[in-house]
C-alpha cells in the first residue's frame, strides 16, 4: 500500500479533482517502479475517460497526461468502485488537508486510514 497526499488549491471543480488525483496515483506507481497497476475512483465518469483515447472534456489534458505516462508500464487499468467500498481514498483526502506539503506513506499510512483501509477490506472481503 501507498499512500499519497498533494495539497492543491488550484483545481477548478471535483471533476478536475477526481482526475487530478488519478494522474497522481498512477505518477506515484510508476515511480515506484511497478509495471502493472489497477487504479480504482469512485468518480465514474472520470474512469469512464482515462478509458478512452477520445476524452473531449475540461479534463482533457490530465487524461492525456494519464496516457502519456501509461506507456510505461506492461498494464494498466482503471476501475470504478462505490463510494461506499471507497472510503479510504476520502479519509486520506480530507486528512491531506492539514498538510501544507506533499505527504507520502510506503507500506504505512497514519493509524486513522490505516483503521479504513481495514474497513474498506473487509467490505470486500469479510471475514469467514
Amino acid at each position: 500500500m501507498a499512500v499519497n497526499s498533494i495539497p492543491n488549491q488550484n483545481i477548478p471543480n471535483p471533476e478536475a479533482a477526481e482526475a487530478w488525483a488519478c494522474e497522481q496515483a498512477v505518477c506515484l506507481t510508476r515511480d515506484l517502479g511497478f509495471r502493472c497497476a489497477i487504479v480504482e475512483g469512485d468518480a465514474q465518469m472520470v474512469i469512464r475517460k482515462m478509458c478512452t483515447t477520445d476524452d473531449k472534456s475540461e479534463i482533457r489534458s490530465i487524461v492525456s497526461n494519464v496516457h502519456e505516462t501509461a506507456r510505461v508500464f506492461d498494464n494498466l487499468s482503471f476501475s470504478f468502485v462505490r463510494r461506499s467500498q471507497n472510503a479510504a481514498a476520502h479519509a486520506i483526502a480530507k486528512e491531506g488537508r492539514s498538510f501544507q506539503a506533499q505527504m507520502v506513506w510506503i507500506v504505512e499510512a497514519p493509524l486513522e486510514i490505516e483503521a479504513v483501509v481495514a474497513r474498506d477490506r473487509w467490505w470486500v472481503d469479510p471475514p469467514d
